[in-house]
């Protein structure tokens, strides 16, 4: 049997994890940003995202999804290998 999401919800985060959906999403406050490296910041064209569920980040431009890293506190591990 298939699990079926409830209606409305969209999952988002590109990573797929189980709490990724749009209500768990949001901007990077200030001090997080400042544990994000500088050279996968210039990168980024569209909106930088942060997963509060898995605490991915990632560039969302619309239905294309890049996953820079995961940041947890003052941490900041860059993605290793592809996800998704």
């Amino acid at each position: 049997m298939a699990r079926r999401e409830p209606p409305g919800l969209i999952k988002l985060c590109p990573t797929k994890c189980n709490g990724g959906y749009a209500y768990n999403q949001r901007k990077p406050y200030e001090g997080e940003l400042a544990n994000i490296p500088t050279d996968n910041l210039w990168m980024v064209k569209g909106s930088l995202k942060y997963c509060t569920y898995c605490h991915a980040v990632y560039e969302d431009r619309g239905s294309y999804k890049r996953l820079l890293g995961f940041l947890e506190g003052d941490k900041f591990e860059e993605r290793k290998g592809i996800v998704g």
